[in-house]
């Protein structure tokens, strides 16, 4: 949003990934759509807005230490679930009234069926001390309930279908009718489901849906149970009783009902009939409730769009597993067919259903031939485990694990690279914590990667992170690109040989040091093609040993780029660093100096003259973040580079990749 008060930038947003299509509707015909992203709640933000959120709810004692410490978990299946602000939401209620339902959950869809389970319960409880109600024995309210969630699930598809999440006027009608029909209080049932709004006319209350998943949730409970009543079939006797005391309530002539029951009789045992003939397609349910739908409306039947039912069929998705019955091969085969057509494309949302699903053999299969994992495929730490349940139907050129966590924390990562040893595959393994945190120790899992970089199959083109002596040594003659962690005075040491012995063929190399480094040990750093250093941890006492550290490590030819995180948060820190490393004649040609966090334009402005005087090189401030994404922005050049492009070609696709970040991005500005 920053980026707006220089560049001509306007952001689109939406909750919704599948009306991202829509966008066109909106954007005029000079702009371009350059890039979409679902961002959500970032994980080390998550604590501090549950930890709000319970603040302002009007509980007492409310502990959610434990809830805390379970979302924490680096082996909860559903960590990517929990960048949905909604989805933290529910959780901190649940938890508060049964953790021990939180921590059995491992699917966003159990998420919602527990909360709507709760519901319920609290629902019942109200009811049982209701003065309408309390006559009622328990199961006899249950079955009530029971009862009005089938029309309310119905409500909820008609109402989706409609594109509205504030229920009709007509809709509520219906639902305080049945509310009538079962002698059940309206107020108190529609209250347990749906939340009371006043209209902008300010007339009369409205009923909405609290939020968009919630609904569509409601709408595949509706599917779900159209296709379980196929299953089980009808208890004809007991529906034709029902109809006769409704007949009888309404004081319907005998000739008429006598009438009505026999036809209701005869096509009921019709559809007993079909339904033995074979099972329904999940398609066809769609269709016909889409078609039922549209008759409340009172819109013309169009042809079904999939893609406006993405939600419903992946919580259907969730429904199905949630049964502890393992899929038929024609329902899998259907499921992820319709699954494709509602537009899922991304892989960490099919990676995302491989977590949520019973996976046979056979689904396994299918999802991954859905997926197409060929050519290059990244994958973060939340779908490492998906990714190893499919591992043996995956055919790739290259595989980019984007590890952001700490690596002895992440599920899985150790038994994936064991699994991956003798693919023929280039591999970019991207361990970013270790990388921006500089680990003392050797990390737990570091014979792993030696075993990985000694492969003799398996082609490892890019590493970043922490190396121990023995590991560097390791590197093979494949490596391209090294971005590497010293710890301290002893790892450098260790790691000087192999530094010292790097090949002319290494494209890239960024080294994150900290400021206190013994600069008599430090040796130039090769003169390599792209050539970054990280210096970090420099404050008012460091500063002299930094411009020593970064004199030490210049290159002969001085063509490199300088990276100070943190540095700014005191600007007369910044201000004498940039005088110790003229005095120290450090050049940085090339790339130029850049420091975080970021400050205003015109202080901005005074440390780049500054630096142009000092240094004779170009400066800027980025935020935190932004310093240690550098390595995913500069990806796509990456890619190309290496592809052998000629540089027009290169910027010219760089500009349609990212338009606004190729600005800032070390690859773009080479090219350039």
């Amino acid at each position: 949003m920053k980026m707006g008060t220089k560049d001509e930038i306007t952001v689109l947003c939406t909750t919704r990934p599948n009306k991202v299509a829509d966008f066109n509707k909106y954007v005029p015909d000079n702009f371009h759509l350059v890039h979409v992203k679902i961002l959500g709640i970032e994980e080390k933000k998550r604590a501090d807005l549950l930890t709000r959120y319970n603040k302002a709810l009007p509980i007492q004692n409310k502990d959610i230490s434990g809830l805390l410490r379970y979302l924490a978990r680096n082996d909860s299946r559903m960590q990517s679930h929990w960048r949905f602000p909604f989805n933290l939401v529910l959780v901190t209620i649940l938890w508060l009234s049964d953790p021990n339902a939180v921590n059995d959950l491992t699917t966003a869809t159990e998420l919602f069926k527990k909360t709507h389970d709760f519901c319920v319960q609290k629902l019942l409880k109200r009811l049982s001390d209701h003065e309408e109600t309390r006559i009622l024995e328990i199961a006899e309210l249950k079955q009530k309930v029971e009862k009005f969630l089938k029309k309310f699930c119905k409500e909820a598809f008609i109402n989706h279908c409609g594109d509205n999440m504030v229920l009709s006027n007509s809709s509520i009608q219906r639902l305080q009718e049945a509310c009538r029909f079962l002698s059940l209080p309206s107020k108190e049932v529609l209250g347990a489901f749906l939340i009371q709004t006043t209209s902008l006319a300010d007339v009369e209350e409205e009923y909405s849906f609290s939020h968009k998943s919630l609904q569509d949730f409601y709408s595949a409970l509706h599917v779900m149970e159209i296709l379980t009543r196929h299953e089980t079939g009808l208890n004809v006797p007991s529906i034709i009783s029902g109809i006769e005391t409704l007949l009888l309530h309404e004081d319907v002539p005998k000739d008429v009902s006598s009438c009505l029951l026999s036809d209701c009789t005869n096509t009921l045992k019709e559809y007993q009939l079909a339904s033995t003939k074979g099972p329904l397609t999940i398609n066809s349910v769609l269709e016909k409730a889409t078609k039922d739908a549209s008759l409340f409306y009172n819109e013309k039947e169009e042809k079904m769009d999939l893609a406006k039912y993405q939600n419903i069929i992946v919580h259907l998705t969730g429904l199905l597993h949630l049964r502890e019955k393992p899929l038929e091969e024609d329902r899998s085969t259907e499921l992820v067919e319709l699954l494709k057509s509602t537009g899922i494309r991304d892989t960490s949302q099919w990676l995302d259903l491989v977590s949520e699903v019973k996976c046979s053999t056979k689904v396994s299969e299918l999802l991954t031939k859905a997926m197409d994992l060929t050519g290059v495929v990244e994958i973060s730490d939340c779908h490492l485990t998906a990714f190893r349940r499919v591992l043996r139907h995956v055919q790739l050129e290259r595989l980019v694990l984007n590890i952001t966590g700490d690596p002895e924390n992440v599920p899985c990562l150790r038994e994936l690279l064991v699994a991956i040893e003798d693919k023929e595959w280039e591999v970019w393994l991207w361990l970013k914590h270790d990388f921006r945190h500089r680990r003392d120790e050797k990390t737990a899992i570091d014979d792993i990667f030696q075993q990985v970089l000694r492969s003799a199959r398996l082609r490892v083109t890019w590493f970043q992170g922490r190396l121990s002596e023995a590991a560097v040594a390791a590197l093979p003659s494949s490596l391209k690109d090294l971005r590497l962690a010293v710890a301290g005075d002893q790892h450098y040491r260790a790691l000087l040989p192999a530094l010292s012995s790097l090949p002319q063929r290494l494209g890239c190399l960024h080294l994150h040091v900290p400021a206190r480094l013994d600069a008599d040990l430090l040796r130039p750093l090769p003169d390599v093609r792209i050539l970054q250093l990280y210096v970090s941890g420099v404050e008012e006492a460091t500063v002299e040993s930094a411009s020593r550290v970064v004199r030490a490590l210049q290159p002969s030819r001085g063509k490199w780029g300088l990276l100070f995180p943190g540095v700014l948060e005191c600007e007369e820190v910044f201000t004498r660093l940039v005088g110790h490393l003229a005095r120290q004649g450090v050049q940085a040609q090339g790339w130029g100096l850049i420091a975080s966090p970021r400050i205003d334009e015109e202080r901005e402005r005074r440390q780049r003259d500054l630096v142009s005087r000092k240094l004779g090189c170009d400066f800027r401030t980025w935020d935190e973040e932004d310093i240690w994404r550098l390595v995913s922005c500069s990806l796509p050049f990456a890619r190309d580079i290496a592809k052998g492009m000629r540089s027009s070609d290169v910027l010219a696709r760089g500009k349609n990749l990212c338009t606004f970040v190729c600005r800032r991005c070390i690859w773009a500005r080479e090219v350039t």
